[in-house]
C-alpha cells in the first residue's frame, strides 16, 4: 500500500544539501576535470622522466578519464535534478507491504536508489514499511512489520 506523506524538514534539508552540488556546475565540472587528470598527468610525467618520447596513444588514456569524469558530472546533475523535483513535489511515498532484497531494496516493482545496503536480514516476514522519494527513488527509511526503525538515511528519524 502507498501513502503519500509530506517530506519532514530533515528530509527537506537533506535534499537541500544533496542540490547544493547541482548549483554550481562549472565548479563541479572543473573539480572532476582536476581529479580525472591527475592520473593520466602522473603518468605522462612518469613516462617522460623514464624518457620515453610522447605517444599519440596516451591521449586515450586522457580521453577515458575525461569520459569517467563527464559520466559522473552527469550523475550528479541528473541526480540533484530528480531530488530537486522531489523536494518541489512536498511529498514522500511510504510504502507499506511486501519488502525484498538485502543490497538493493525493491517495493512494488520498483528498484530505490541507495548507497548504503540497509540490513534487512532483521526483517523476518519479508513484510515492512519503506520511505523513499517518489521522483528519485532514494532510499529513506526501512522499518521492520512491527514498525521498529531497522535503517534509515537520515540521523534523525
Amino acid at each position: 500500500m502507498n501513502e503519500q506523506l509530506p517530506i519532514t524538514p530533515a528530509i527537506a534539508n537533506f535534499l537541500r544539501s544533496e542540490m547544493a552540488l547541482a548549483k554550481s556546475p562549472l565548479q563541479l565540472i572543473l573539480g572532476s576535470l582536476a581529479v580525472t587528470s591527475a592520473l593520466p598527468a602522473a603518468f605522462t610525467v612518469f613516462m617522460l622522466v623514464q624518457g620515453r618520447r610522447f605517444n599519440p596513444e596516451w591521449l586515450i588514456v586522457w580521453i577515458l578519464f575525461w569520459v569517467i569524469g563527464g559520466v559522473f558530472v552527469y550523475i550528479v546533475l541528473s541526480d540533484a535534478s530528480r531530488e530537486g523535483r522531489d523536494l518541489a513535489g512536498g511529498v514522500f511515498t511510504r510504502w507499506t507491504g511486501p519488502v525484498k532484497g538485502t543490497i538493493q531494496v525493491v517495493v512494488d516493482s520498483r528498484h530505490l536508489q541507495t548507497t548504503v545496503a540497509p540490513p534487512l536480514y532483521s526483517i523476518k516476514s519479508a513484510t515492512g514499511i519503506v520511505d523513499y522519494l517518489p521522483i528519485s527513488g532514494v532510499l529513506l527509511a526501512v522499518r521492520d512489520e512491527s514498525g521498529q526503525l531497522v535503517w534509515s538515511l537520515l540521523p534523525d528519524s
